[in-house]
């Protein structure tokens, strides 16, 4: 289970993430909306047509609005299987569902991986690995190691960013990015 902190972590990450969906998605609603709204202007601007009844009329019905409303409804059905006490026609009592004890969350390689499982009868029916985007810092680079897309390392004095998985050294590929260049030495 992941701590307060991790969550918060968690969440920092990917809050630029859900605003930028949010905002795609803020945008792309507001054009349908402005669309419908010309849509409804055309509709009220239109001549209003026949009503049903009015149809029925036309296509030799006699009668008045009563008699044609009584003339819609059809023969009345079989009687259902009642259903008593939360119980389907099945006999199950609704515990056939989910709830939150079967849902697990894991954060795992350092917090870029979320792990998703869900648990039917104690046993594991469903898992997803979701990978975030997010940087997340490994420390100084040390010569020989391998690095994955999104690992931030400090080597020769600025922080790179990795952006497919390599054990090159940062700067020697287009492996890395520059993300913070090394300032001048203090002079005395």
């Amino acid at each position: 289970m992941l701590t307060r902190e991790e969550v918060a972590s968690l969440m920092k990450g990917m809050a630029p993430v859900v605003r930028e969906y949010v905002d795609a998605r803020t945008s792309a609603l507001n054009a349908e909306i402005a669309q419908l709204r010309e849509q409804i202007k055309d509709v009220r601007s239109a001549e209003r047509g026949l009503s049903a009844f009015d149809v029925a009329r036309q296509y030799g019905f006699v009668g008045d609005a009563v008699e044609w409303l009584a003339s819609l409804r059809g023969e009345r059905g079989d009687q259902g299987i009642p259903g008593r006490d939360g119980r389907d026609a099945a006999g199950t009592d609704g515990k056939d569902g989910w709830s939150p004890d079967d849902l697990e969350i894991e954060a795992i390689d350092g917090g870029r991986t979320i792990v998703v499982r869900l648990f039917k009868d104690g046993h594991r029916c469903v898992q997803r690995d979701v990978q975030l985007n997010i940087p997340l810092y490994r420390g100084v680079w040390k010569s020989g190691t391998s690095a994955q897309a999104g690992d931030a390392v400090t080597f020769a004095g600025s922080v790179w960013i990795c952006n497919e998985a390599t054990s090159e050294s940062p700067g020697t590929s287009k492996c890395w990015t520059l993300a913070v260049k090394r300032g001048r030495d203090a002079q005395q």
